[in-house]
């Protein structure tokens, strides 16, 4: 739930908010992890799930971070 609503914040007000794509990227790799801190490697479905989750989140915050975003600033007069 958290994933979700740290990205609408994001996409909401993007150049202002790029903190709550770190917040995604730590819990991409959080998801990633989370077979193995809580012991569910033997259950196919939810191990592929996460990994798959995981690395999906991790990549799209990490995209979202490395966006170069342009303003349209006054010129400046001389």
């Amino acid at each position: 739930m958290l994933i979700v609503v740290f990205a609408a914040i994001r996409m909401g007000n993007a150049p202002a908010m790029k903190v709550f794509s770190w917040f995604n990227l730590i819990l991409g790799g959080w998801v990633f992890a989370s077979p193995w801190i809580y012991g569910y490697t033997m259950n196919t479905a939810r191990f592929v799930d996460s990994l798959c989750v995981g690395v999906v989140v991790f990549l799209v915050s990490l995209s979202s971070l490395s966006m170069h975003t342009t303003h349209n600033r006054p010129a400046v007069q001389h």
